[in-house]
């Protein structure tokens, strides 16, 4: 499994913990998160998780048709360029390979979330750090949403990006969060 976005390595060092002989990589742009994600799989002595720091758009070769699963946990809506990291997933998953995207669970458009309690936190967050750091990695103006992109122009992302959403289901108690399970076209 491959995860765009890892962070501080929480989800990969849960799966590497649930799957012990499968392996883990993880990618992000910070180098700060990525070394914090080394350190954690390190202090949990999981020699199955590798994190480096690198952009998604420029990955290493051996990372060509790779991976059982990629996966992109809230950060879907940061991708400066969907398109094309659409493109390098399909480069990075094997042929039979899936694509999971986690990201929050709000609609597209703002006065359809009028009764969602946590909208107007997502949209602050987004002012302040998405769609800054989507501008800074290169995000075009038409495509930078930040997290208020919503489940609508997510799944019109996916399907353009040549991928057939095939599972969507809301994720926690609350439904936040929505996880859209999808095979390449």
């Amino acid at each position: 499994m491959c995860e765009v976005g890892c962070g501080e390595g929480t989800i990969l060092t849960y799966f590497a913990k649930l799957f012990p002989r499968a392996t883990f990589k993880g990618v992000d742009l910070d180098s700060e998160v990525v070394k914090q994600a080394t350190q954690r799989a390190d202090a949990e002595k999981l020699s199955n998780i590798t994190c480096v720091e690198r952009n998604m758009y420029d990955l290493p070769k051996d990372f060509s048709t790779a991976f059982d699963v990629v996966l992109i946990a809230d950060a879907f809506h940061d991708l400066p360029d969907i398109g094309k990291a659409l493109d390098t997933v399909k480069a990075i998953l094997k042929p039979s390979g899936i694509l999971v995207v986690i990201d929050f669970n709000n609609a597209s458009a703002a006065q359809d979330n009028l009764d969602n309690p946590v909208y107007s936190m997502l949209c602050l967050a987004s002012m302040g750090y998405c769609i800054p750091c989507s501008y800074y990695h290169g995000g075009d103006k038409s495509d930078v949403q930040g997290e208020t992109m919503g489940v609508e122009n997510i799944v019109t992302a996916i399907n353009k990006g040549g991928f057939t959403i095939s599972k969507q289901q809301p994720l926690n108690s609350i439904q936040m969060n929505i996880a859209f399970l999808c095979k390449p076209n």
